[in-house]
């Protein structure tokens, strides 16, 4: 519910006081700004393209929303678990 208030401004001095129109102004009280929702980060499916022998491409298709995407991280790792590669994509 919005609700309309005027506000005046006066000068006031050892000699008096001053206000005029100049010094009015009308405003309204309005709604709270809705709190941002809550970011939304998904990862929806990883491709791998082989160039080479030991050459592949990857690309990620996600979802991010209410906050800014940076980039992607790639961690590789042989069948032992042991990190291979590791890289951040923009």
């Amino acid at each position: 519910m919005n609700e309309k208030y005027t506000v005046t401004s006066t000068i006031i001095t050892k000699n008096g006081e001053n206000s005029n129109a100049n010094c009015e102004k009308s405003f309204e009280t309005k709604a709270p700004t809705p709190i941002p929702s809550k970011p939304e980060l998904v990862c929806r499916n990883i491709t791998i393209n082989q160039i080479s022998r030991t050459k592949f491409e990857f690309n990620t298709s996600h979802t991010v929303n209410n906050t800014t995407f940076v980039g992607v991280k790639y961690i590789v790792k042989d069948q032992s678990g042991k990190v291979v590669i590791e890289k951040n994509c923009k």
